[in-house]
C-alpha cells in the first residue's frame, strides 16, 4: 500500500507546500519513503511502501528520461515482466530499475491510453504529460485501489484518501447529502461519489483525463461491468478467468 497525491493549477505554478501537506497525511500508507516533484503546473506527491525494488531507484514521483512524463502510482502491476519485454521490443528503451512503476511513463509515451488496457493488477495511477498539458487519473477495473479527486475552476486535486484532499485547504469538509443518504441506505456511496461535497472518486475501470480544465471520462477495455450475464455456471467461469487475468491471485 502506497499513498499518492497531487495538484495541478492550470494558470499558476506548482504549490509545493499544499502537496507536501496532502502527502504528509498519507504517511501511514507508506513508511519507506516520501517525495514530491513539480513538472510545469503539476505537483505530485508519494508515500512509498517498497515491495518490488527496495532501492532508491524506485523512488516516486518518477519521470521518463526526457522529463516529459511524471507518474505517481499506488498498487502492483502483475504482468510487469511481459510489458517490459513488449516495450523493449517496440522501442530502444532499456529499463534501469526492477520497479514496476518504470513501465508507466514509458508505456504512456509509447501507447497513450492503450497502456491501461495492457495493465493487469491493482492500481491507482496519476500521469502528468507536459507535452499535452494533460493530467490522467486511472484506477484498476475491480476498484481495489482508491482514488479521489476534486475539480475546481483553476485546479484539479487528487489523493488516495479523502483526508489528502482536505489537507490541501482547498476543499471544505462539508457532507454531500445525496451521498450520505446513499451511504445510510446501502452502506456505501454510489460509484463515483464520496461523502465530501465537491469530491468524487474515479470509478473502477475508467480513466479521467483533464485537459485545459476540461474533464473527459473514458472507459478502458478492461471493465468488470463488461461481463455479460449468462447462465450462473458460465458467469462464474467468466468472472474467475477475468479475476485471474486482471487482478491476479493473492
Amino acid at each position: 500500500m502506497c499513498g499518492i497525491s497531487g495538484l495541478v493549477v492550470w494558470a499558476g505554478g506548482a504549490e509545493a507546500a499544499t502537496v507536501q501537506a496532502m502527502t504528509d497525511v498519507l504517511a501511514h500508507r507508506g513508511p519507506d519513503g516520501a517525495g514530491i516533484h513539480a513538472l510545469g503546473p503539476a505537483m505530485f506527491g508519494h508515500r512509498r511502501l517498497a515491495i518490488r525494488d527496495l532501492t532508491e531507484s524506485g523512488r516516486q514521483p518518477m519521470l521518463d528520461p526526457d522529463g516529459d512524463i511524471m507518474v505517481t502510482f499506488n498498487g502492483e502491476i502483475y504482468n510487469d515482466a511481459a510489458l517490459r519485454r513488449e516495450i523493449e521490443a517496440q522501442s530502444d528503451y532499456r529499463f534501469r530499475t526492477r520497479c514496476d512503476t518504470e513501465i508507466l511513463p514509458i508505456g504512456w509515451k509509447l501507447w497513450g491510453a492503450g497502456l491501461f488496457e495492457r495493465l493487469q493488477g491493482m492500481f491507482a495511477i496519476a500521469i502528468w504529460d507536459r507535452t499535452r498539458n494533460q493530467l490522467v487519473l486511472a484506477r484498476d477495473p475491480v476498484g481495489i485501489k482508491p482514488l479521489y479527486y476534486a475539480q475546481q475552476a483553476d485546479a484539479v486535486l487528487f489523493s488516495s484518501e479523502l483526508k489528502g484532499i482536505l489537507a490541501s485547504g482547498r476543499v471544505r469538509s462539508t457532507i454531500d447529502p445525496r451521498a450520505f443518504h446513499a451511504y445510510l441506505a446501502a452502506g456505501y456511496c454510489n460509484v463515483g461519489d464520496s461523502l465530501v461535497a465537491g469530491v468524487s472518486q474515479i470509478p473502477p475501470g475508467p480513466t479521467a483525463s483533464f485537459l485545459s480544465m476540461r474533464l473527459r471520462l473514458d472507459h478502458t477495455g478492461a471493465q468488470l461491468v463488461a461481463v455479460r450475464f449468462r447462465a450462473p455456471r458460465s458467469l462464474g467461469t467468466r468472472f474467475t478467468k477475468f479475476w485471474q487475468r486482471r487482478a491476479g491471485s493473492y
